[in-house]
């Protein structure tokens, strides 16, 4: 059975303000990310296939997430020739732009199978009324 194509919603354009544009710098590898949300934070999840944890720079700057990473081409044996390489090599590197509201403080990051995951926690936000007592006297 085949969806129906619906019309943006809020989170979508939400989540599409998240990403930056494809990158145009010569040599760069954007690699694929998914991004998901559910009541107190966003999920991002960024393939990195082939690459080491220990080759995976991730930082926040002014709400700007950066993930950066470099997989290098094996290096050639005199066991056999190349006659195709297809598999990417490079800098890989995502860059999100992160809306308001998130928490820089506590964002965690796991890597497994080749593929990061980032939590992306909410801030909590106070209630915009209170009561407030009134002491006598």
């Amino acid at each position: 059975m085949s969806q129906a194509v619906t019309k943006p919603t809020t989170v979508q354009e939400l989540f599409d303000t998240l990403f930056d544009k494809q990158s145009r710098r010569s040599g760069v590898i954007q690699p694929p990310a998914n991004i998901a949300e559910e009541a107190g934070a966003f999920l991002v999840e960024i393939e990195l296939p082939g690459i080491e944890e220990s080759a995976i720079e991730l930082q926040v700057k002014n709400r700007v997430l950066s993930v950066k990473a470099e997989r290098k081409l094996q290096a050639p044996s005199d066991k056999f020739r190349w006659h195709r390489v297809e598999t990417a090599s490079g800098l890989y590197e995502r860059v999100l732009s992160l809306p308001e509201g998130i928490d820089t403080e506590t964002i965690r990051a796991s890597f497994r199978n080749g593929l990061l995951s980032i939590s992306l926690p909410k801030l909590r936000r106070q209630e915009d009324c209170r009561r407030i007592n009134i002491n006598a006297g």
